[in-house]
């Protein structure tokens, strides 16, 4: 008898385990994946994250990061999907880190986890600085002035002194931002370039270059 009752009780226990995994759907199978509006993050730069769960139905959706590829995850933001199952968070972040949205089971839905996904906040930098300059027709110098910023972020204002006074550019696709300007001025000056304080990102400033400017004659 005592052999009967532990043969049901393994039995029992078995069920529940597969019952128990039944209610924990992989991302992989559902088609669930965090998306981030950026490939890697600047310190402090807005960031959107965001995805879509198998289920179009209100949910309860985490989001919740660990610094490393092993250890606990800590809840960051708690939000619930959209109707169709659109969800979406803003953060702000200061350090590398893995993420993922867990979204408990309820109302007949498993549960969903998405796979871990690594956003890498790097430093800014100004990978090239240059200004060049020439004479014209009329006596005029022509100073064009191009910076290379890292990470690119298309359409961020760049702020040029020039010697010509204040300029603006934009970044292209690629971070590179340029200005030309026409100025009568001759002898040493300075030019600098600087990637406006965007999305919660600092400011970040070329080194100051001096250019010398010669003397243009008539042609």
């Amino acid at each position: 008898m005592r052999s009967v009752r532990l043969i049901c009780a393994a039995v029992m226990t078995v069920a529940t385990l597969v019952a128990v995994g039944a209610t924990t759907q992989s991302a992989s199978a559902a088609g669930v994946s965090l998306h981030f509006s950026r490939p890697s993050a600047i310190a402090n730069e807005t960031i959107q994250m965001d995805g879509t769960l198998p289920t179009a139905a209100v949910r309860t959706v985490r989001l919740q990061y660990r610094t490393g590829t092993s250890g606990s995850w800590t809840t960051r933001l708690t939000e619930k999907s959209t109707s169709n199952g659109f969800f979406f968070f803003v953060v702000k972040n200061t350090k590398t880190r893995y993420w993922r949205i867990s979204v408990p089971a309820g109302a007949g839905q498993p549960a969903v986890v998405t796979t871990p996904k690594r956003l890498a906040v790097v430093p800014q930098k100004v990978e090239y600085f240059e200004a060049t300059n020439e004479c014209d027709s009329n006596t005029n110098s022509v100073v064009t002035v191009w910076a290379d910023f890292y990470p690119a972020r298309p359409g961020r204002r760049v702020d040029f002194a020039t010697p010509a006074g204040p300029r603006t550019g934009f970044q292209d696709a690629k971070g590179i931002a340029t200005v030309q300007v026409l100025t009568g001025a001759s002898g040493l000056v300075g030019v600098q370039a600087t990637a406006a304080a965007d999305d919660g990102a600092a400011a970040k400033a070329s080194v100051v270059r001096q250019l010398s400017l010669p003397q243009c004659d008539p042609v």
